[in-house]
């Protein structure tokens, strides 16, 4: 199934620039958001997205989002994983506002967060949400003169702002700056531009053990770190989430488990269910997978035999992890790599071999290949003994098969 992402352009009408993006989510099973009531694994798939992509700058180009939110994803607190300054809410027309999810957007309200309403008509049930939307938006080809009149005296009358849907050509736009539109979206100022973003295979496994943690009623901070590190995917995901603009860290974060404490049992847990929108089951993505924690594993602890590497042992550790990511991204490992809080030694070993972490990758490579006299060489300039790394390599292989088989086994 081809799915893809398309970005919309959102128009000031005073500027006649640029000042938010719509995402909208499409597959070849139907059509685009907005055609049809939203579904929330629709939604979520474009909030996924967002979080999985290695190009991620493509959706934002650092401007607000216009992201639709069904009930559940209300419910689930997925907005709480965006920065509340680059998110405008899209409540869609066909969600049902109970008074238990109203409390749930007044409280998003009080923490700062905007609204806009699809497609606002003279109702009861639309008023009841006047007090919370800082937008109404209107499809200015489908809304009839006399309700353009009434609805935008009402809504500026009340200090809202009016965003107008379809303006397709000037005369649209002029229509809209008579009505007193602030905003406008359409075909006029920019076509929709589809970004083809590479999914994240994720082992499902892996979620459904991670998810089982985070339930429980006093979660296992190791043992969570532990899932997730023994993931390539999810490691690269955390890492991208804690060091994204939501939590405006000082220092980048590079170790997992702190990671893991960051951002916190709720949020991860809200996390785990968005990916799981995304989840697909490629085939080869779990040999990848172990391949990757196998080859962090078999790093960390040959460098713990290096002194010069003894102190960077978890930087080890990424080094192998992170060299499949190009593979599962199918994308190039320089432009992913941008997006992760690594040290240059890490990078420069991933992307040149290079430096004490470079020889040591090098030699986990030549060993994988029996590629012996290279084995020999470069154990010899880290200063290892070889029968040390033979030894090393196969009780990492055990211990890797040992918790990948704990990982796969049904959760006790």
């Amino acid at each position: 199934m081809s799915a893809s992402i398309v970005r919309q352009p959102i128009i000031s009408v005073e500027t006649e620039k640029i000042n938010g993006y719509s995402l909208i989510y499409t597959d070849s099973n139907g059509p685009m958001m907005g055609d049809e009531p939203v579904s929330s694994e629709s939604a979520a798939k474009v909030i996924a997205q967002i979080f999985s992509s290695a190009d991620s700058q493509l959706f934002t180009d650092d401007m607000p989002l216009y992201l639709t939110f069904t009930s559940q994803l209300i419910r689930e607190n997925v907005s709480k994983l965006f920065n509340k300054d680059k998110l405008v809410i899209q409540i869609d027309d066909s969600a049902s506002v109970n008074t238990p999810l109203l409390q749930e957007l007044y409280k998003l309200r009080e923490e700062g967060y905007s609204f806009v309403f699809n497609d606002f008509m003279f109702a009861q049930r639309y008023f009841n949400l006047l007090d919370l939307v800082d937008i109404i938006s209107l499809d200015i080809e489908a809304t009839p003169e006399n309700s353009l009149t009434q609805i935008s005296r009402v809504c500026l009358g009340l200090n809202k702002k009016l965003m107008a849907t379809n303006v397709n050509t000037r005369e649209d736009f002029e229509r809209a700056r008579s009505f007193g539109f602030h905003q406008v979206q359409g075909h006029y100022f920019a076509e929709p531009v589809v970004i083809e973003s590479k999914k994240i295979e994720h082992n499902q496994v892996n979620f459904l053990r991670l998810m089982s943690q985070l339930v429980l009623p006093e979660p296992n901070v190791d043992e969570i770190a532990a899932i997730i590190a023994s993931d390539v995917t999810m490691s690269y995901q955390l890492l991208r989430l804690v060091n994204s603009a939501y939590f405006a860290l000082r220092t980048r974060i590079a170790n997992i488990k702190q990671a893991v404490v960051i951002v916190g049992m709720r949020q991860l847990l809200d996390w785990v269910y968005l990916l799981s929108f995304g989840m697909t089951s490629r085939v080869g993505t779990d040999s990848l997978i172990r391949l990757a924690f196998q080859r962090g594993e078999i790093a960390q602890t040959l460098a713990m035999q290096v002194a010069k590497l003894r102190q960077k042992h978890s930087d080890c550790y990424l080094v192998g992890m992170f060299s499949v990511l190009d593979q599962l991204l199918e994308n190039n490992l320089a432009t992913i790599l941008e997006e992760l809080p690594l040290t240059e030694e890490v990078n420069e070993a991933l992307l040149e071999k290079k430096g004490s972490m470079g020889l040591l990758y090098r030699l986990i490579l030549a060993h994988e290949r029996a590629e012996w006299r290279e084995v020999t060489n470069l154990a010899a300039e880290l200063g290892l003994p070889e029968e040390s790394v033979i030894e090393s390599y196969l009780q990492c292989v055990k211990n890797v098969s040992k918790t990948w088989g704990d990982l796969m086994s049904p959760a006790s």
